[in-house]
């Protein structure tokens, strides 16, 4: 996090670039868990189903 200035923006972006190499396995792995298409489609599936009048059974 920066403050929302642009220098301190474009301070910080050498930094973010060095260490998403470092980051790139926890962020896809995250994806992967929460995010993927798969995921969220399953996830609002059963949203409905449980708003479904037979309560999803």
């Amino acid at each position: 996090m920066v403050p929302p200035d642009p220098a301190a923006f474009a301070a910080a972006l050498p930094v973010a670039v060095a260490r998403a190499a470092a980051l790139s396995g926890a962020a896809r792995s995250r994806y992967e868990r929460i995010f993927h298409p798969d995921v969220v489609t399953k996830r609002l599936i059963d949203v409905y189903a449980s708003l479904s009048p037979s309560g999803g059974s």
